[in-house]
């Protein structure tokens, strides 16, 4: 993996986050909020769950920010503007990456507080990339 490689990954994550965020944005607020009994509840829970997990990710990679997952759940309204800074975010920080940053050890605590080390590279992707 290479900083280059890291990047358009990050793109692809936000290209690919945009056309979800497309079709989300004519549903009403019932389709939206509505409970499909699936492991996050519905489209609501889920796109909550996919921001929450990129943001701990960058948190923990940038060393700013919560490493816990966001309380609540996003509402329908500014979902395009909120995805948008995160995913420049991303963007800025695998710019500040080397390819020497990506192949060195990079440790890290889950939610749980259980310690981790691993090469920067390996640790989880954007959403979508690891599709």
């Amino acid at each position: 993996m290479t900083k280059q490689e890291m990047i358009v990954l990050f793109k692809y994550d936000a290209w690919a986050t945009d056309h979800q965020l497309a079709v989300i944005k004519n549903l009403t607020d019932a389709q939206y909020e509505k409970d499909l009994g699936s492991s996050h509840r519905g489209i609501q829970g889920t796109i909550t769950h996919m921001y929450g997990a990129e943001r701990v990710w960058l948190a923990r990679w940038s060393g700013k920010g919560e490493n816990a997952m966001p309380d609540g759940v996003l509402p329908q309204t500014g979902l395009r503007d909120r995805w948008t800074i995160l995913h420049n975010e991303m963007l800025e920080y695998a710019e500040s990456l080397t390819d020497q940053k990506l192949h060195a050890s990079f440790a890290y605590r889950d939610l749980r507080g259980n310690p981790y080390v691993q090469p920067l590279w390996q640790q989880p992707a954007p959403v979508h990339a690891r599709r």
